[in-house]
């Protein structure tokens, strides 16, 4: 074979060579551009997630900083209801300490309604935040939310299983109402007398 042509072979060897480590190159580079992308797809996730969390921080200090002063006014009602009983056990003035008594009792009733009014919204935003009703505060039977009064009211079977008290009187008969759950009975009772659920209320 001919020197120069022997030359062409070697040059066009060489070009082949180069083609293939550019095309090597290009695959590693869009591999790389790839996974850089990802990188910083996590790392504004990760900003978000940080942002959330902070945030709902926040309005958890903020709900606990308001329901503050009704505590603590609830308190101050309670310890001055504390030495007017004293008084009225002491015996002087009894009209009076009970007069004093009674007044404070209305008091503690009315600042006990707002905490638990407080307590609600705080509730209601948190299940609005994490967008998840609480399955406990919902009758089982027609799935509607538990009430402090009404129809609605938790009412507690005999076997520890809670319904509102308008299902009890729908599937109770004359003399007993069966467990739908597990068919245990009470019985001797009405509806609107069976002992109220405040724990589902409160949580």
């Amino acid at each position: 074979m001919p020197r120069r042509a022997r030359k062409i072979d070697k040059k066009d060897q060489e070009i082949a060579q180069l083609k293939e480590q550019l095309k090597q190159w290009k695959v590693e580079a869009s591999k790389s551009k790839a996974e850089e992308g990802i990188t910083i797809q996590m790392l504004d996730l990760e900003k978000m997630l940080h942002g959330v969390t902070k945030a709902r921080c926040k309005w958890f200090k903020d709900a606990i900083e308001r329901r503050g002063p009704v505590v603590d006014k609830l308190n101050d009602h309670i310890l001055k209801l504390t030495a007017d009983l004293s008084l009225f056990k002491s015996g002087s003035k009894e009209r009076e300490a009970k007069r004093l008594i009674d007044k404070e009792h209305k008091l503690v009733i009315k600042y006990r309604k707002k905490m638990l009014e407080a307590q609600a919204v705080v509730r209601r935003r948190q299940e609005v935040s994490e967008q998840e009703k609480k399955p406990w505060r919902f009758c089982e039977i027609c799935d509607m939310e538990f009430q402090y009064t009404g129809l609605k009211t938790p009412r507690v079977l005999f076997c520890g299983h809670t319904f509102c008290q308008e299902c009890l009187v729908k599937i109770a008969n004359v003399i007993e109402v069966k467990c739908p759950f597990d068919s245990r009975c009470t019985r001797g009772y009405e509806m609107h007398k069976l002992p109220k659920n405040f724990a589902v209320l409160h949580m």
